[in-house]
């Protein structure tokens, strides 16, 4: 049987400092059957220059901004291959030749997708970390359990074109790489997390950019949550041994919340109290200290939840840190179940709101 053509796309917007770094990896992949085109909106000078450096590569260059799913369909009518491989081009490979690794396993499968992680560069970024292990612990039970998956990291992955064709492609919303997913779950497409390539991603370094990201996030998912609600409730309901792990992995903060809700702290309480008065009648002490006592049991309560599930999650994602060949800092996890996990928590709350009242999709900087 004849080995597959890669056709590998990669979106930029502008320039990039990671681009020089993905191109040298695509050419120096010994695999013969590859294509590579690279799409730039609003191209700098300098990636023009970077162009004619690559002359094995196709660009192609966009006077206007017309966003990346509308440069994925205008590369894909120059491309030749039976396996499609999107990259973003704020990224780095690691450790593999990723288009041999595409070739070899994408076998029975329909979709490849890799393990990712941050460039750390700043607190921000070690924060956003947390979130890529959360992500990826889920597509590893995702690819274990189900063989299938209900949303995708667009920053890199691979699909059958035939496949990719098949479900109708990239749809010009916010979330593109999620509604694939969906798309891709709801026509049983095989999928599968590949253990031997790791990607590295560019994460925020400034608070604002940030918030602008998860903001921008934050809507999207709350769109996709709305545009697909029976399905991904269907989903929960026939697979909630998978999905609702990945949820509290995701989120984990959810954890700690959902136990202060359905844990029956009342009657602890009120055994705690109950007790107290009795002891109160029995040595005729103060009502009052009694009263104070109560609120620093309901305190050590809280902290007492905080403290469980902390070495619970944190014991989790460590082993699965270590499965996965990523890196796990305590301290660093700390701040993140504690402080980050919440704020951004309370993010994708405030955009699946936005997206339920109707936000316009045009106030974002970005380009669908």
């Amino acid at each position: 049987m004849a080995s597959p053509t890669v056709t590998t796309i990669v979106t930029v917007l502008r320039s990039s400092q990671y681009l020089k770094g993905i191109l040298n990896n695509l050419m120096d992949d010994p695999y013969k059957g590859k294509e590579v085109i690279v799409v730039v909106d609003e191209p700098t000078e300098e990636m023009k220059e970077l162009s004619t450096g690559y002359p094995q590569i196709k660009f192609l260059f966009n006077a206007k901004r017309i966003g990346k799913v509308n440069a994925i369909n205008q590369a894909l009518k120059e491309a030749h291959g039976e396996l499609l491989l999107f990259l973003d081009s704020d990224l780095m490979l690691e450790n593999g030749n990723i288009i041999t690794i595409v070739a070899e396993q994408m076998g029975e499968n329909d979709i490849l997708d890799f393990k990712k992680d941050i460039i750390h560069s700043s607190i921000i970024s070690r924060m956003v970390s947390f979130d890529y292990l959360g992500a990826n612990i889920s597509a590893y039970m995702f690819s274990n359990f189900l063989k299938k998956t209900i949303a995708l990291d667009g920053a890199a992955f691979a699909i059958r074109r035939e496949s990719f064709e098949r479900i109708g492609g990239f749809r010009k919303v916010i979330s593109e790489d999620f509604d694939l997913g969906t798309r891709a779950y709801l026509s049983n497409l095989k999928y599968k997390l590949v253990d031997e390539m790791r990607i590295k991603v560019q994460a925020p370094d400034a608070l604002k950019a940030w918030y602008e990201q998860r903001k921008r996030w934050g809507i999207g998912t709350g769109y996709w949550l709305k545009s697909n609600a029976r399905t991904i409730l269907k989903v929960v309901y026939r697979e909630p041994q998978v999905v609702l792990p990945s949820l509290f992995f995701i989120m984990p903060s959810l954890l700690l919340m959902s136990l202060n809700y359905f844990f029956p702290k009342d009657i602890y309480l009120s055994l705690t109290a109950f007790v107290l008065l009795i002891f109160a009648s029995y040595f005729t002490l103060e009502l009052r200290p009694i009263f104070l006592v109560l609120i620093g049991v309901s305190a050590t309560w809280w902290l007492l939840m905080a403290a469980i599930t902390f070495l619970i999650v944190s014991a989790i994602y460590y082993a699965m840190a270590r499965k996965l060949g990523l890196k796990f800092n305590v301290a660093d996890f700390l701040l993140y179940y504690f402080a980050y996990s919440p704020i951004s928590l309370s993010m994708f709350v405030l955009g699946f709101l936005l997206a339920i009242s109707g936000y316009k999709t045009s106030k974002l900087d970005w380009l669908v």
